[in-house]
């Protein structure tokens, strides 16, 4: 079949070049993108990799951490990882050996963005994400409203230039903290149609950039079900209007203490709408009234193995980002822990 060709020839053309023959054309970073171009074209996980790779015109493979071929198994067999850990994201992520790290758009309109962005290249990582979280279409500040309009109108020519599609922003909240505080009017269904006349003129500017604006999703925001995410998808009839796949942030108190089939419900209700996945994990603290917190991602109430297992199925090309998190060893369990569950 034409995978296996590409992969035999992308695998011969590594391996001779370590011998001394055969030099393949251009720079490592030509292989790793044709590498990950055959693993996106890959569907589900029918294809056996040992058939794609056992050919008698191959050498055999060698276990070394630095062979480019052994970077293909990785590449096919598993979802592209990404990580948000402050700012010392990158190094963490290099060390880790995952795919991307979060990138702020307000930094993709400055000299200092691009040159970020180029040294994340040097270091074979991308953005998992074009990070516009401070861009919310309810913010009562009229004069900072605009300022964060300027920003995402000046961004979003230069998002499709990344790799990445998902230029994330906060779906709508009257507070005006964004995330850490909430008002009465965003549980009402007439907000969907303010928001949706809000978003209209940047739903169009992203379907002419091929981008997609996606919305994070909050309990304490509009946007705070995958129905109420629908209902404005409905409204504003645009493939490019898109939700990150926050499954903690969809979780009412009740629903923590058993979450999964509320998550795997979710997960069906929202197929199709979805490129990237937020993963953390929140835990109940003590006392009176209601308080929680996120947490490390396996100290939480959602055992995220049955999750990641049916997300691996359903939507194998979805990017994976484990974020929130504090610590390096932190960022160590985690990403080893859902590479287990997806493997």
């Amino acid at each position: 079949m034409l995978v296996r060709r590409q992969l035999a020839a992308a695998g011969a053309a590594s391996l001779g070049a370590r011998r001394g023959r055969n030099p393949p054309e251009g720079p490592p970073q030509l292989f790793n993108k044709t590498v990950r171009g055959i693993a996106d074209s890959l569907i589900g996980p029918t294809l056996s990799l040992g058939d794609a790779i056992q050919l008698p015109s191959l050498p055999p493979l060698t276990p070394l951490a630095n062979n480019r071929f052994s970077r293909l198994i990785i590449y096919c067999c598993s979802m592209k990882l990404g990580l948000v850990c402050g700012p010392d994201s990158i190094r963490i992520a290099q060390k880790l050996k995952v795919d991307g790290v979060s990138i702020n758009a307000s930094d993709l309109v400055t000299e200092g963005g691009r040159e970020k962005l180029s040294a994340l290249r040097a270091v074979e990582l991308e953005p998992c994400q074009i990070a516009a979280y401070s861009f919310n279409p309810l913010l009562p500040d009229a004069a900072e409203r605009s300022i964060q309009e300027q920003m995402l109108a000046a961004a979003i020519p230069f998002v499709a230039a990344t790799g990445c599609r998902d230029l994330v922003i906060n779906g709508g909240n009257r507070h005006p903290s964004g995330y850490a505080g909430s008002h009465r009017d965003n549980f009402t269904e007439a907000i969907l149609d303010e928001i949706a006349l809000k978003l209209e003129p940047w739903v169009a500017q992203c379907e002419a950039a091929g981008v997609n604006l996606t919305i994070e999703p909050h309990v304490q925001c509009a946007i705070n079900t995958p129905e109420r995410f629908l209902q404005l998808k409905s409204r504003l009839c645009s493939k490019r209007l898109m939700v990150t796949l926050d499954l903690c942030n969809f979780l009412a108190f009740s629903e923590l203490w058993n979450p999964a089939a509320r998550l795997l419900r979710i997960c069906e209700q929202l197929h199709g709408h979805y490129e990237s996945v937020h993963l953390k994990n929140l835990g109940a603290q003590p006392g009176t009234h209601i308080h929680v917190n996120e947490v490390p991602f396996l100290e939480g109430h959602v055992d995220w193995a049955p999750v990641l297992t049916a997300i691996r199925h359903s939507t194998p090309t979805a990017y994976l980002i484990l974020e929130k998190v504090k610590t390096e060893p932190e960022a160590e369990i985690g990403i080893a822990a859902i590479r287990r569950m997806i493997a």
